[in-house]
């Protein structure tokens, strides 16, 4: 199954990436050959922003979406009863 979706990726150009806390040698799931890594010497950091300059990685585009509790905060007295009941048990 690991093959099927690594050739998915190749036939498309584009990157997989993964994570795993214990690196794979197993022969249908090796992410040491899956990453170029030599096998049985996993890497131990793999920063953001080297990802970047290496070209795997877009920079994250950051998105401002703020709520109305956000902007305006709370006011106990625009709460329902069962609301005030919720706040005051805390």
């Amino acid at each position: 199954m690991f093959q099927k979706y690594r050739a998915i990726f190749d036939y498309f150009d584009s990157l997989l990436v993964g994570l795993t806390a214990t690196p794979k040698v197993e022969v249908d799931r090796n992410t040491y050959r899956l990453f170029e890594l030599e096998s049985g010497v996993p890497t131990d950091a793999y920063s953001l922003d080297e990802a970047i300059r290496d070209g795997f990685l877009v920079p994250p585009n950051a998105v401002s979406m703020p709520t109305k509790f956000q902007r305006g905060g709370i006011r106990y007295d625009d709460l329902t009863e069962d609301e005030k009941d919720a706040w005051d048990a805390l």
